[in-house]
């Protein structure tokens, strides 16, 4: 307890403040600030009434819980006009009910007492009373830039406390309302996505619609931005979130960031089988050791098993991998660990299973290309095996002249990603309108960082379309081959078609053509709301189904069979997926998985049958026609040496045998 004597009102504060250590410190807002010119009524008053004051029992001083209150000063700010503040007091006393006494405030601009900053009543009344603290929430309404003392005092008017409070111009999404002399949502913002005033200023937050991106840029009087309406390829949020624009990245998933979430990070690098971004090192580069073997040992049982759309056996089974390929976003919703399933039908449209790394630094640009050199790597396996059989016996009996069935197979195990790849850069582009210019940009949604045709974009969009000029005729051939055949250029490439017509029936060659479109309406329909989605492919798979079953393309039933099954499971998929939940379509979409892979063993050990069955009954057959062909040209000796010395030779009928009868067909015939 501090006894304080004196007779001029001034000295006595002077002296007060600074035994109870509330002086002003020498860098703050108010320092050298004379407090009797803002409540030198209620100083004076106290003054006359006792020349002894016991300034311990009731002194107003700033605290936080659980810590001894502190009776220095204190700024508050920057903050925005409308923004809350909480402020904890506590009554410096020995008298504990004086702590919850209501605190009374009182607000102007600073050397401007007559210019009033509104502080809302309705959180005045809002206390919240702990062991040492009492904690009060205000909200200041003012203009920009202006700087606001408040001076709070208990219920007697005594010993105030005084905060300086610093407002700052409205942040980014906010503009200042004249008329609520506070930040509200920007109208350029309201006018554009109809926020309807949910905007936050206590966390600078606005409500960002779904799929969406916002981004802001700050000019000396005002703030520009930048708007997309529609965020590609699920890099931002597809559910509508609150956005600092302090934190724009807040928006973004898979640790994306940029413009239009198009980018890693610096730090981070793309990884294959996802579209995440992760920490990376170039370790990973010698995994082209056991891709390179992978690719080599996929073309040679692809010619040994005879596995190819010429055979028919795996025909549907592309179908049915493509198809979900190009759902798997619908299918597979939480790929944040190993999913057997992904990873088996990514495997099947030869892609990485797995999130798997590569290098540090890889961006989606670099990664497209890597994508696009698989498929090469392995058509230029095959060309090379092609070439090599007709110098090497050895190397054509391995072929046995599957060439063009394989390269046909690898084609069609590619088209979906080639048309993937295609499609996301001739034709993903997106606009961001520029407010309050309104002027609109085209950038490219995979990465919208990257200069739009520049040096590298435009080397990958010259490439995409020399890729697609080949798809457009080859679809129109497969799909119209009797119309295309009339044309000289067609007729050159008569085997490769062949190679897919091969299985099906002459009426029905069509068919080939008519899964290639089938794949590129379940492409378009992909990129639709979710539900519209799933709504339009089961109904287009039940119109599939329906065809093929009555159809019947194939030559061989069995074909048949395998088709309309796979056509069943994936009904089934895209059923469970619209009307059951995640957890339980996630299960099923998994179990429905694990039966086409069970069908697809089934169609492997059938072909692994036959090759082993073939090379024993080759292998005998050989032997048989061997030991003929000796016996015969023994029995010729003989029979020669015998019309030389028999007379009646010409009595005898000559007998004569058909050795192509008894030859072996050529390595390869099917």
């Amino acid at each position: 307890m501090v006894t304080i004597t004196s007779t001029s009102a001034t000295s006595v504060f002077n002296n007060i403040v600074g035994n109870v250590n509330c002086r002003w410190y020498p860098n703050s807002l108010f320092y050298g600030l004379n407090p009797l010119t803002v409540y030198p009524k209620h100083i004076q008053l106290h003054v006359n009434k006792s020349s002894i004051l016991l300034f311990t029992t009731g002194l107003l001083c700033h605290c936080t819980d659980e810590v001894q209150p502190s009776c220095s000063t204190n700024n508050i700010g920057p903050i925005y006009p409308g923004q809350h503040i909480k402020l904890h007091f506590a009554l410096n006393s020995i008298i504990t009910s004086s702590t919850k006494t209501p605190i009374i405030i009182k607000s102007f601009v600073k050397n401007s007492p007559h210019s009033v900053c509104q502080v809302s009543s309705m959180f005045e009344a809002e206390q919240r009373v702990t062991q040492n603290c009492t904690e009060v929430n205000y909200s200041i309404l003012s203009e920009n830039k202006s700087l606001c003392m408040l001076v709070l005092y208990n219920t007697d008017y005594r010993y105030p406390t005084i905060y300086y409070v610093k407002l700052s111009k409205c942040p980014p999404g906010f503009s200042f309302d004249k008329l609520e002399k506070s930040c509200q949502c920007d109208k350029l913002l309201q006018s554009t996505f109809k926020l309807n005033a949910r905007c936050n200023i206590n966390n600078q937050t606005i409500q960002r619609p779904a799929n969406s991106w916002i981004g802001s840029t700050t000019t000396r009087n005002s703030y520009i931005y930048h708007i997309c309406l529609h965020c590609p390829l699920h890099y931002c949020l597809p559910y509508s979130s609150h956005l600092n624009f302090s934190t724009p990245n807040s928006q973004c998933q898979f640790n994306r960031s940029g413009v239009l979430c198009g980018h890693c990070p610096h730090g981070f690098s793309t990884v294959f089988g996802s579209l995440d971004c992760k920490h990376c090192s170039n370790i990973y580069l010698t995994l082209t050791v056991p891709i390179a073997i992978a690719g080599l040992v996929l073309v040679l049982v692809l010619f040994l098993l005879n596995l190819t759309v010429t055979d028919g056996t795996i025909n549907a089974f592309i179908l049915y991998a493509n198809i979900i390929s190009i759902n798997t976003p619908v299918f597979f919703l939480h790929l944040d660990g190993f999913v057997p399933a992904y990873t088996f039908i990514s495997l099947a449209n030869l892609d990485f299973g797995v999130q798997t790394c590569f290098y540090n630094g890889m961006d989606d640009y670099a990664k497209m290309w890597l994508q696009l050199s698989f498929p090469a790597y392995l058509v230029f396996i095959a060309t090379s095996l092609i070439i090599t059989s007709r110098y090497s016996p050895k190397v054509q009996r391995l072929t046995a002249r599957r060439g063009l069935p394989v390269l046909a197979t690898l084609f069609l195990l590619s088209y979906t990603k080639a048309l993937r790849i295609v499609s996301s850069v001739l034709f993903s582009y997106s606009t961001i309108t520029h407010l309050p210019s309104k002027h609109t940009t085209l950038v490219w949604s995979i990465d919208a960082t990257l200069p739009l045709f520049g040096v590298k974009f435009t080397i990958m969009f010259i490439m995409c379309i020399i890729i697609f000029l080949m798809l457009v005729p080859f679809n129109a051939t497969l799909l119209i081959t009797k119309t295309m055949s009339h044309f000289n250029i067609v007729t050159k490439f008569r085997p490769l078609i062949d190679a897919y017509q091969g299985p099906y029936k002459c009426q029905y060659y069509y068919w080939a053509g008519a899964q290639l479109l089938i794949r590129i309406v379940f492409f378009a329909i992909s990129s639709v709301d979710r539900n519209l989605n799933l709504t339009i492919g089961m109904l287009l798979l039940s119109l599939i189904t329906t065809v093929q079953g009555v159809v019947g393309p194939y030559k061989n039933k069995t074909r048949n069979y395998h088709e309309l099954a796979y056509m069943l499971n994936l009904h089934g998929l895209y059923t469970i997926t619209l009307y059951l939940q995640d957890t339980t379509s996630t299960m099923a979409v998994n179990v429905l998985v694990a039966m086409a892979t069970l069908h697809f063993s089934i169609i492997i050990m059938y072909h692994i049958n036959t090759y082993m069955c073939d090379g024993v009954i080759k292998r005998k057959l050989n032997k048989s026609v061997v030991t003929l062909i000796r016996w015969m040209k023994q029995s010729s000796v003989k029979h020669q040496k015998f019309q030389l010395e028999d007379k009646t030779q010409n009595r005898i009928p000559e007998v004569a045998f058909n050795y192509c009868e008894f030859q072996e067909p050529l390595v390869g015939v099917d």
